[in-house]
């Protein structure tokens, strides 16, 4: 989801005192007794809350990478949410551009902050739709309202924390990093040097993928990259995309990332993978971040395996969406539309997604129960190493 007006200007906000803001940052706490907090659910590593209204809950995305909040015309609908004459062009992570209709959003609840009359898009399906596990993406609370307050991603605890100062007691951790940010078309930017280049990367909790940037248009020297080229398909990574392993080390908030595996792409993004790593506290009025690192000092993303097929998980048994055919050998006569129930013995509905990536570290064959209209079939297939 990634709702950035066309024709928006580009606004900088450059702090001059940024080197002050820092220091006064450091004699406070990301948080503290009183302030409003929310919890939140990680589906894919990106936030997800639960918005009430309308006699019903609908699951939103917290997502800095839009600018713009953004329903889906279901909730519109159900709603009652008249459009304005207003039509507004965005575009989505992909480069597709449609034209939307505003709206303004029933009164909702995030924890004890009260909302009404929010402008946001009606976004056709095609931007919002599913999420790659199949879950139904209802709305985005976008970086233009979470920006209003001293938001807090604690991805250790899963809270969101809006605070509506800055003032706040105690003092940051040893483990914390304060890092200036800059805004460009509504949503935030902070610079991260990668092999010597000093880029622009958007804080995007909308993404939950790990790093993504250009790679080969900068130039950027890699160990390694996805086997299947553009024909990538996994159940950690299940989209079609070319992802690379870059050669040296990525410094983010006091997180050392090794070598680290980056989704070639058009825009430079720090996602969920990453920021899980941390409590990220983002201050406007100062024009910083903070970043608490909630784990190790070093990161080095480990050997990408899978099968080769990617699942809809919103219902038991899953579907199979898609395959790989190319060159990553035989996937058991496997197709599109079949029902998995059970993956080496063990009902779907019982597996997490990182028991499956334990599964694929330990086998190179996986046993996969299937159905096919009224035929049950077994198929075994290999594991295979995408990405070294």
């Amino acid at each position: 989801m990634r709702l950035n007006l066309l024709c928006a200007l580009l606004v900088l906000f450059v702090i001059p005192c940024l080197a002050a803001s820092s220091n006064s940052l450091r004699r406070q706490s990301t948080l503290s007794q009183g302030d409003n907090q929310t919890p939140f659910v990680l589906i894919e590593d990106t936030p997800w809350i639960k918005v009430a209204t309308g006699g019903r809950e609908w699951l939103f995305v917290l997502d800095t990478g839009s600018s713009y909040c953004a329903v889906s015309s279901e909730f519109a609908k159900e709603n009652f949410l008249a459009p304005s004459r207003d039509r507004i062009a965005i575009r989505n992570a992909t480069g597709a551009v449609s034209s939307n209709s505003l709206v303004k959003l029933p009164p909702f609840w995030i924890g004890s902050k009260f909302f009404a009359g929010e402008p946001a898009v009606v976004s056709s399906d095609g931007i919002l739709g599913k999420t790659s596990g199949g879950e139904s993406i209802h709305g985005v609370i976008g970086f233009g309202l979470l920006s209003r307050y001293t938001v807090t991603f604690d991805y250790h605890a899963n809270l969101l924390q809006l605070a509506s100062t800055n003032l706040h007691t105690g003092s940051l951790s040893n483990s914390a990093s304060v890092i200036p940010y800059y805004v460009s078309n509504g949503v935030p930017y902070i610079s991260v040097s990668i092999q010597g280049k000093a880029l622009p990367f958007l804080v995007d909790t909308g993404y939950g993928g790990s790093l993504a940037c250009p790679a080969t248009d900068l130039g950027l020297n890699y160990i390694s990259e996805s086997r299947s080229s553009n024909q990538m398909l996994s159940i950690r990574l299940p989209v079609r995309s070319r992802y690379m392993r870059l050669s040296g080390t990525v410094q983010i908030g006091g997180l050392a990332i090794e070598n680290p595996i980056v989704k070639e792409g058009p825009r430079s993004l720090i996602g969920g993978e990453v920021l899980k790593r941390f409590r990220v506290t983002i201050h406007p009025m100062l024009g910083a971040m903070v970043f608490e690192r909630t784990g190790p000092e070093v990161f080095r993303p480990p050997t990408i395996r899978g099968i080769g097929v990617r699942f809809s998980r919103a219902s038991v048994p899953w579907r199979v969406l898609d395959t790989v055919r190319d060159d990553v050998g035989n996937l058991g006569n496997i197709r599109e539309g079949d029902l998995c129930s059970a993956i080496e013995g063990r009902p779907v509905s019982e597996l997490l997604p990182e028991e499956l990536q334990e599964l694929f570290a330990r086998t190179n064959m996986l046993s996969l129960e299937l159905v096919r209209g009224s035929t049950n079939f077994t198929a075994r297939t290999p594991v295979i190493v995408f990405i070294e």
